[in-house]
C-alpha cells in the first residue's frame, strides 16, 4: 500500500473513487451521487488542492 498526498493529476482517479463510494455507501456522505456527477473535473482538482489546514490522502 502506497499512503500519498493526491496531486491535480490524481483528480480522475479520485473522481471516480468518490462517485463509487456515493453509489455504493450514499448515507456516509452529504453529497449525491447526482449532484457530484455533474461537477466538472476542475472541482474535484480544487476539493484535493493542499492548504495549511487540508490535505487529500
Amino acid at each position: 500500500m502506497n499512503i500519498r498526498l493526491l496531486h491535480e493529476s490524481d483528480s480522475l482517479a479520485y473522481q471516480a473513487v468518490r462517485l463509487l463510494a456515493l453509489k455504493t455507501d450514499p448515507d456516509s456522505f452529504g453529497s449525491t451521487y447526482e449532484q457530484e456527477a455533474v461537477r466538472p473535473l476542475e472541482k474535484f482538482a480544487e476539493r484535493i488542492q493542499h492548504t495549511e489546514n487540508q490535505f487529500t490522502v
